[in-house]
């Protein structure tokens, strides 16, 4: 049996598909589509200067939704949207794997 959409969201940009197992189950799993975020966040480091000043209210990072929702689980963020533990969000948006979350330069973990 092959892959088969199940679901499009257009507001959360995002496809499930159903996934025949080799033991008969089936897997759904969940694709986003966040070239939308990427190519903001690109543009806005382009445009930042590297000596732009740091300070309170300064974007640093644009997220996409879903993963929003994720940081929420895990504690990083409370329900209000408030960071419950900075040191761990800040880690995350140093990696380097992260880093197309980042609309600005620098390091945030220091």
């Amino acid at each position: 049996m092959p892959r088969r959409l199940t679901d499009w969201d257009p507001i959360m940009k995002r496809r499930r598909e159903y996934v025949p197992q080799a033991d008969g189950s089936m897997q759904v799993r969940s694709y986003y589509d966040v070239e939308d975020i990427v190519e903001a966040n690109k543009a806005s480091v382009a445009k930042t200067s590297e000596n732009a000043p740091w300070g309170d209210m300064v974007r640093v990072a644009s997220i996409p939704l879903f993963l929003y929702f994720r940081f929420q689980k895990e504690g990083i963020i409370d329900p209000n949207g408030d960071v419950t533990d900075e040191k761990r969000f800040l880690r995350l948006l140093d990696d380097p794997d992260w880093s197309k979350l980042r609309t600005r330069r620098g390091l945030l973990s220091r």
